[in-house]
C-alpha cells in the first residue's frame, strides 16, 4: 500500500489527528538523521513499522549496502517531524531554530 493511502487512512479515519508515542517521535528523528541510540536498537524495527503503517516512513529503495539506512521518511513524515520539532518535543525551539 503506498504511503499516501496509509497516511490518509490514518489521519482521516474519524478526524484529522496524528498521535505518536515518545519512541515513535524519536524514531522519526532517528530516521531523518540516520541514527539510532544503541540501547534502543532492539525496538527500532517495530517502531519503524508502526510509522510505516501510519504513512510516515517507508522502506528506502535507494539502500545500497547493509550499512545503508533501511527506512526513510515520507513527505508526510518530514512535515510531521517539522511540527514535532517546532513543538519542542525533541528539545527546545531555540535548539531547533539553531539547527535549521
Amino acid at each position: 500500500m503506498p504511503w499516501q493511502q496509509n497516511f490518509q487512512n490514518y489521519t482521516t479515519s474519524v478526524a484529522f489527528a496524528v498521535q505518536l508515542s515518545t519512541v515513535q517521535v524519536r524514531a522519526l528523528d532517528a530516521i531523518a538523521n540516520n541514527t539510532w541510540a544503541d540501547g534502543q536498537f532492539f525496538m527500532f524495527f517495530a517502531t519503524a513499522q508502526a510509522l510505516q503503517r501510519r504513512g510516515l516512513a517507508e522502506h528506502n529503495p535507494n539502500r545500497t549496502s547493509e550499512h545503508s539506512w533501511v527506512y526513510r521518511l515520507t513527505p508526510a513524515g518530514e512535515l510531521v517531524l517539522q511540527l514535532v520539532r517546532m513543538s519542542g518535543a525533541l528539545g527546545s525551539t531555540a535548539e531547533v531554530s539553531e539547527a535549521a
